[in-house]
């Protein structure tokens, strides 16, 4: 299973035996994760990739930046369809887990199903399942950077791509109603108190 398409790199970590990518889809609301498994002179034995939404990569790149314990799962996939490989639904699943002073990051792509109103859930055992240890570090390294990114990109292009108000006169009926103030219960205001609220007095 393999997604080719050709995007800005945000972020690498490699080592000897793993190489995780962040880069940009940002255009779509996502940040993708590439993660792989290679041995040095024969390639890549394992790979996989994940969608997360902006919205969650905020919030998981944030904790992350400042040592905070995760304990993160997110699920994606693609039901059956055209150029799909002909393989039927895809799961991905984004693993991330704090463990004492490492952050584990797991990315599982494998076959899936559609329940509910379209949602892939993983079924059965995955195709490929590629975990990358980063020291807490490391962890915070990759997710200023991201969070860096992600700034920068929407202070560009964030408000190219938020949607609009329609345009026109709004009935009475669809405005909210306005909230009903209530009584409050307290101690009498002196008359001090009462002219500072209430301005100038005119003279009498």
């Amino acid at each position: 299973m393999t997604e080719r398409q050709s995007r800005q790199r945000i972020y690498s970590h490699i080592t000897r035996s793993r190489f995780l990518h962040l880069e940009d889809a940002l255009a779509i609301g996502k940040v993708r994760l590439f993660v792989g498994q290679y041995r040095k002179g024969q390639g890549a034995s394992a790979t996989a990739f994940h969608f997360l939404d902006t919205a969650d990569a905020r919030v998981l790149f944030s904790d992350l930046a400042w040592s905070k314990p995760v304990d993160f799962t997110d699920y994606k996939g693609t039901p059956a369809q055209p150029g799909n490989d002909g393989n039927g639904p895809q799961s991905r699943v984004l693993k991330v887990k704090t463990k004492g002073d490492k952050v584990w990051l797991e990315v599982q792509n494998g076959p899936g199903q559609v329940v509910g109103q379209g949602a892939v859930k993983p079924a059965g055992k995955p195709d490929a399942a590629v975990s990358v240890p980063l020291s807490t570090w490391e962890a915070r390294k990759l997710a200023h950077a991201a969070l860096a990114y992600v700034r920068a990109w929407e202070d560009r292009y964030l408000l190219d791509l938020a949607p609009t108000a329609p345009s026109g006169n709004v009935p009475a009926d669809a405005l909210p109603a306005a909230p009903v103030p209530s009584k409050v219960e307290g101690p009498a205001l002196s008359e001090p108190v009462l002219s500072e609220i209430k301005g100038p007095q005119p003279r009498r």
